[in-house]
């Protein structure tokens, strides 16, 4: 791929905005979370396939003029200038067999649990794979940031007295609080908030996960 290193380190930079992003979000008890997943439980239990499949639907706009036409090959109108051209800095013009394989690509992302790929964009310099690239990555984040686009990752609120005494047994917390303030913490000077430690979870892992499996049903 034409300049991968430019397009790598961009991509990084957007998710580390991304992160940066979630830790400052709004935070809400699970008891809250557990009440808007059981108003809108497709909402909140997407995995990141089926958010990415709403965020590219959310974008475009389809048409299927053709599909009376008797010679028609199954392609639709699709317009993707919301997705791929608008409030970008380099608007990429998206032809209808590829938008047709983007959208059907996407569809298919709603089947629900996913092996993961790897998809090889092939072109020569200049054909537009790292704009197509960055642009459908800078539509996710702003689709993150809306409602539609809501996702939850656990924050551990963890009390300071309950650590004191299994302080030194605790090295990778040590560590995760460490990091996510910047700071080396020693053990006589904790930082916390109100005598409240808040760790986002290393693995970033969803809330629903904190339910016992066989109690999820």
């Amino acid at each position: 791929m034409h300049n991968k290193g430019n397009v790598t380190r961009k991509i990084m930079d957007l998710l580390e905005k991304e992160m940066k992003h979630r830790e400052d979000g709004a935070v809400i008890t699970f008891d809250e979370f557990l009440k808007r997943t059981g108003s809108e439980p497709y909402l909140y239990l997407r995995n990141v396939f089926q958010l990415f499949s709403d965020m590219i639907r959310n974008y475009i706009i389809e048409d299927d003029e053709y599909k009376n036409d008797p010679e028609n090959i199954n392609f639709k109108t699709i317009d993707c200038d919301k997705l791929l051209v608008e409030n970008t800095d380099t608007p990429f013009f998206a032809d209808l067999p590829l938008a047709n394989r983007l959208l059907r690509l996407a569809d298919s992302f709603k089947e629900g649990s996913q092996q993961n790929k790897v998809y090889i964009f092939i072109g020569p310099p200049g054909s537009g794979k790292s704009t197509f690239l960055n642009n459908l990555l800078q539509k996710f984040q702003e689709y993150t940031h809306k409602p539609e686009g809501v996702t939850y990752e656990v924050l551990w609120r963890l009390e300071e007295e309950k650590l004191r005494g299994d302080w030194n047994f605790t090295p990778k917390l040590k560590e995760a609080v460490a990091k996510y303030w910047d700071v080396t913490i020693a053990d006589d000077d904790i930082k916390n908030h109100d005598h409240l430690y808040e760790i986002p979870c290393p693995s970033h892992d969803h809330p629903f996960l904190l339910i016992p499996r066989e109690s999820r049903e």
